[in-house]
C-alpha cells in the first residue's frame, strides 16, 4: 500500500495540496478477489443537494477506482455514497473480474467493483482534504505508522481472497487470520 496516486512512479503528477491518495495493487495471480474493509467516513451528498461545506461530516469527499496498472486508465469508479454499509457502519468492497463476483454480495452488504480483464491493477482512494485528521490518520495507517485508536477502524484493510472462501465465510474469512 502507498500514498502515491501514480503507480509508485518517482513523480506523483495527480497529487495536489488538497487531495490525498491511498493505493494498493492487486493481481489475479494472488487470488480471484481483492477484499477491502473499513469504517465508512461521512461526506456531504452534494449531488443530492447537500451543502459543500458541512461541519456535520467527517470529510469533504472521497471516491475510489480500479485502474489498469500499465496504462493508468480507470476501469470502475464509485463515490463514497455508493458504498453499501453494514449495521456497524463499515463498508466492504470486493474488487474482481465480473466472473468472480461473489453471489452473496447482498447478504454481506458488500459493494462490487470491476477490475476488468487485466491480470494486474491498482485500487485507489482519493480523499479531500489531505489535512483532514481522518485522512491524515488513514494515510499514516496505510504506511504502517501508528494511528490513534479513534481513527483505526477508518484505515482500509485489504487482502486477496478466493471467491469460494468469501462466499462461505464473508469478509472475515478473507481479512481475519
Amino acid at each position: 500500500s502507498s500514498t502515491s496516486s501514480n503507480f509508485e512512479a518517482a513523480s506523483d503528477t495527480m497529487a495536489n495540496a488538497d487531495v490525498q491518495y491511498v493505493a494498493t495493487t492487486y493481481s489475479s495471480r494472488h487470488d480471484e478477489l481483492l477484499v477491502i474493509r473499513a469504517k465508512y467516513l461521512t461526506a456531504p451528498d452534494t449531488r443530492g443537494g447537500g451543502e459543500v461545506a458541512s461541519s456535520t461530516h467527517q470529510v469533504r469527499l472521497y471516491n475510489l477506482c480500479t485502474y489498469n496498472f500499465w496504462n493508468g486508465a480507470a476501469i470502475h469508479c464509485r463515490l463514497e455514497n455508493e458504498l453499501r454499509r453494514d449495521a456497524d457502519g463499515f463498508y466492504t468492497i470486493i474488487a474482481s473480474k465480473a466472473k468472480y463476483a461473489p453471489a452473496n454480495l447482498d447478504d454481506t452488504d458488500a459493494t462490487w467493483m470491476d477490475t476488468g480483464v487485466f491480470l494486474d491493477g491498482q485500487f485507489q482512494f482519493r480523499y479531500v482534504y489531505r489535512e483532514n485528521p481522518y485522512v491524515q490518520a488513514i494515510a499514516k495507517g496505510v504506511m504502517g505508522e501508528g494511528v490513534a485508536e479513534e481513527y483505526r477502524d477508518y484505515v482500509p484493510k485489504a487482502a486477496h481472497c478466493s471467491k469460494s472462501v468469501y462466499e462461505r465465510d464473508g469478509w472475515r474469512g478473507c481479512l481475519e487470520p
